[in-house]
């Protein structure tokens, strides 16, 4: 993980410091149960760069002690401090309540790729996550070309299928009170009127965020995903485990998460014609995860995917060799995997760049990226609906879309279907 040097720790190490001193026999119990202690070194900290945003930042605590034997021996641990709850937030529950039980419930749910969380009693914007020794998918990608990026993406769509599978059956079996404790939304057009103003690409007026509805369209499903997807959010430790943390669970489309992570992925690397062949690949992944996982198919069903479903013993064989050729996708289905997969990139893209606006996290020339990324999208369905299930008047929302989108950019003659820069 890349690191700041101690230099760089601000005040918000000492509301840790303080938290876990007055925790330290809870957190203990939680992280590294069965274990005596006689007596604890100092705590040394370290500001893990790159992670949380600007509204959290993260530490890494180490400390030594000395066991019941004598010898010595050492802990780590992570904590995330919550600077301040967004404006736009709409939840009864605080972010970081929120976040600990979507921990918690993506452990109950059977997902073992999820640090264990310890939320401190009576302390606001504090939580403690188990260490996970490694790098961030992000720090795993550098210097790697786009083929290779592609199969390592291509590797990953076991275990986010098998996240949403898993949450998704353990969701639809807790009462109505607890899944209110997970979920917190806003409106898509609460959504699409900040996107767009805080871009300056349109007035958001009524029309336009009509238009954006095509968009969220795309985005709505049964399954309960990830939510905020991308390779920062995905922890590679040294064996090569990959660990989801900063959920923002949500019942949405299984594509979300897909469209998060290569949304993200855009700013550096551009895998836009490798678009069409991961949304399927994740298909075929996705469905023999459905039929593979023990009683995941109570909740999700093959059925209702679209499919003729494939014998069992094939299945595990598809989730084992990534093979891409035991079930087959029938052509409407196809042509709604694609719609999916693009309404999610273009949403996420469109978030990062209004969130970018605001924080200015990634430099200009991702910005450019993320520009010429969701220009694509719009332009591959105006160009061709067909492929996608677009009827005239989605054609026509695309259109209004891309109008309020770029206003001085893009100057497009539709009538005959020829763009002009």
């Amino acid at each position: 993980m890349t690191v700041k040097d101690n230099n760089d720790i601000g005040e918000g190490y000492s509301r840790v410091l303080g938290a876990f001193t007055r925790h330290e026999d809870q957190i203990n119990e939680v992280f590294f149960p069965n274990e005596q202690r006689v007596e604890r070194g100092e705590i040394t900290p370290t500001f893990l760069k790159g992670y949380g945003g600007p509204s959290s930042e993260f530490y890494r605590l180490r400390y030594t002690f000395q066991r019941g034997d004598g010898e010595e021996a050492e802990h780590n641990l992570m904590a995330r401090i919550y600077r301040k709850v967004p404006s736009t937030y709409k939840g009864k529950l605080r972010p970081w309540t929120i976040g600990s039980n979507q921990y918690n419930a993506l452990r109950k749910a059977g997902v073992p790729e999820v640090p264990k969380v310890y939320l401190p009693n009576g302390t606001q914007g504090i939580l403690f996550l188990e260490w996970i020794n490694g790098q961030t998918l992000q720090e795993r990608l550098q210097g790697l070309s786009e083929k290779e990026v592609v199969e390592k993406v291509t590797g990953l769509f076991k275990n986010i299928s098998l996240l949403q599978v898993r949450t998704t059956k353990y969701v639809n079996r807790i009462g109505k009170n607890k899944r209110g404790r997970l979920f917190v939304g806003r409106p898509i057009e609460e959504k699409a009127r900040e996107y767009f103003s805080r871009t300056g690409r349109g007035k958001a007026d009524d029309n336009l965020v009509r238009a954006y509805r095509l968009i969220e369209k795309g985005l709505r499903g049964e399954r309960v995903v990830h939510g905020d997807l991308s390779p920062t959010n995905m922890l590679v430790d040294e064996t090569g485990e990959v660990y989801f943390i900063d959920p923002e669970l949500e019942e949405k489309s299984g594509l979300v998460d897909v469209g998060s992570l290569l949304a993200y992925l855009g700013m550096w690397f551009d895998l836009r014609e490798h678009w069409d062949s991961l949304a399927l690949r994740f298909k075929h992944a996705d469905l023999a995860a459905i039929v593979t996982d023990e009683g995941a198919s109570a909740s999700v069903s093959v059925k209702s995917e679209g499919v003729k479903r494939g014998d069992r013993k094939r299945a595990q064989e598809l989730i084992d060799k990534n093979a891409v050729t035991s079930f087959t996708i029938h052509r409407d289905t196809e042509r709604d995997v694609l719609f999916r997969l693009y309404a999610a990139l273009f949403h996420k893209t469109f978030k990062i760049l209004a969130k970018n606006q605001k924080t200015n996290l990634y430099p200009k020339e991702c910005e450019k990226r993320l520009e010429e990324q969701a220009d694509a999208v719009l332009e591959r369905w105006v160009s061709n609906p067909e492929k996608f299930g677009l009827d005239g008047e989605d054609v026509d929302a695309v259109k209004l879309i891309m109008t309020g989108y770029k206003p001085i950019h893009i100057h497009e003659d539709y009538s005959n279907g020829n763009s002009h820069e």
